[in-house]
């Protein structure tokens, strides 16, 4: 998750008297998921700190890969991990629950929305051998060495307070196919504000995400 880069943060942000706790980050673990525990992604202010680090905005995310902390901030994510799989991935699935923040601010790029809302999607790209094998945030979709993309559609994008059912299916990019002799990564991400890597987004998003699944079979 961005926690690392939130924690530089953090302390500059908790209210006097109170303690730094895991809940107060943007990506914590819940013991009210679907099952047991879950993860809750939350967007946070960031303070005149974070503004001054051109980061006004703390969306809660959660992926696949690593993070390095980079300048700028939207640079820190590093997505991917080995495929080991011999068949191409069918679908992204799982649970969730989302409540959109109050008021949604475009603090960086344009933006056609409104309303905060929450995104999740899974990304299977091609391997290059002798170099850094991550998937830059800056450049996911269309990265010339993506294969196939599971991404959540508009009219799934809903609130909701009970735990939903999503089902995301994987769609090959134009005139690129799974080859079983070549080498793959991966990734999945969740966010609570679709923008937020845009520091778009309404502070008080609430993602909750539980009982994810890589579907590989039909």
């Amino acid at each position: 998750s961005g926690n690392p880069g939130y924690n530089i943060l953090a302390a500059t942000l908790v209210p006097e008297g109170q303690q730094l706790t895991p809940s107060f980050y943007p990506t914590s673990q819940t013991t009210e998921g679907y099952h047991g525990n879950g993860v809750l992604l939350q967007t946070k202010e960031t303070g005149p700190l974070g503004s001054t680090f051109g980061s006004p905005l703390a969306a809660g995310n959660l992926f696949i890969g690593t993070f390095k902390l980079a300048f700028p901030t939207v640079n820190s994510p590093r997505f991917g991990m080995p495929y080991n799989q011999t068949v191409a991935p069918k679908a992204l699935k799982g649970y969730f629950k989302y409540k959109a923040g109050k008021d949604f601010v475009v603090n960086n790029a344009p933006s056609d929305l409104t309303k905060d809302t929450w995104d999740a999607y899974a990304v299977l790209f091609e391997k290059e051998e002798g170099k850094d094998n991550y998937l830059p945030p800056s450049n996911v979709f269309d990265n010339p060495r993506v294969v196939s993309i599971a991404r959540l559609s508009d009219n799934q994008r809903i609130e909701t307070d009970q735990w939903t059912k999503f089902y995301i299916p994987f769609n090959n990019k134009e005139g690129k196919s799974f080859d079983p002799n070549k080498d793959y990564l991966y990734t999945i991400v969740f966010t609570s504000s679709k923008e937020g890597n845009n520091f778009n987004g309404a502070v008080g998003s609430k993602l909750w995400i539980d009982e994810v699944q890589l579907v590989t079979t039909k």
